[in-house]
């Protein structure tokens, strides 16, 4: 799964949609933390300011029993950190999607991973969810300049496989981050939630490792990103008035 800008608003902002259909964009957390070594993410993006941000209301009244001992304020390397931000936008998102004024939201979950195998099974599932035409797929685009030398964040093109560029201990690490928090949630949240978020960030084994890489050519020039503390959303291109909900950044 992608990071997600809802942090602990998602029930405020769902709340605003009640008759919105949800669709739930998933990647596997192994996927993840390769597009972010690869891209140098952590840094320009200030992960470690997000990770502060988010672990600050987590231990808040409201909701100090469930999420306080997910995001322990101890430091954390990059990849445990990763990891934890993954299952805990997860957990938030479950959580609210399993309440009960959303139990009776239409959901639909689309992998990362089974959209980049099958782009055509992808868009024909959300036209059917939707109840619209099937849009014509785009064509792909001639490679331009240094925009299409890395595909680290391609979602619109086709992938025979599917490579991580991290080392085995890296990999290991962000993994068992997810999995330790999911545990950790276990008592408090409950089963059925924290086995809807074990299913949606499935998938690390599709993943092939390969030797990390120094990152696409002059991402290091780059400027951070600014940086949005507030939830967001966007709507689904073409596809009337869905909204496109992210656990993770998109």
């Amino acid at each position: 799964m992608k990071e997600t800008n809802l942090f602990f608003a998602v029930d405020t902002v769902l709340g605003l949609l009640p008759r919105s259909p949800a669709i739930v964009l998933t990647r596997a957390p192994v996927g993840i933390a390769s597009s972010f070594a690869r891209g140098g993410l952590w840094e320009r993006w200030r992960y470690d300011d997000r990770y502060a941000q988010v672990s600050a209301p987590a231990r808040a009244p409201r909701w100090r029993a469930s999420f306080a001992a997910l995001l322990p304020d101890d430091g954390p390397d990059p990849f445990t950190a990763l990891g934890r931000l993954i299952a805990v936008k997860a957990l938030l998102l479950a959580r609210s999607l399993h309440g009960p004024a959303n139990e009776a939201r239409p959901r639909l979950v689309i992998p990362y991973e089974r959209h980049v195998a099958d782009r055509a099974a992808t868009l024909s599932g959300l036209a059917r969810f939707l109840d619209v035409p099937v849009p014509a797929l785009e064509a792909p685009q001639p490679d331009q300049g240094q925009e299409a030398a890395d595909a680290t964040f391609a979602t619109t093109g086709h992938k025979d496989r599917l490579t991580a560029r991290l080392s085995p201990g890296d990999a290991a690490g962000v993994s068992e981050s997810v999995a330790a928090t999911f545990e950790a949630a276990l008592q408090t949240l409950g089963p059925h939630v924290t086995g809807t978020t074990r299913e949606w960030v499935a998938g690390d084994d599709l993943y092939e490792l390969q030797p990390p890489s120094r990152g696409r050519p002059g991402s290091d020039r780059r400027p951070p990103l600014p940086w949005c503390p507030g939830p967001t959303m966007r709507r689904c291109p073409g596809f009337g008035g869905a909204t496109c909900w992210s656990p993770t950044r998109g």
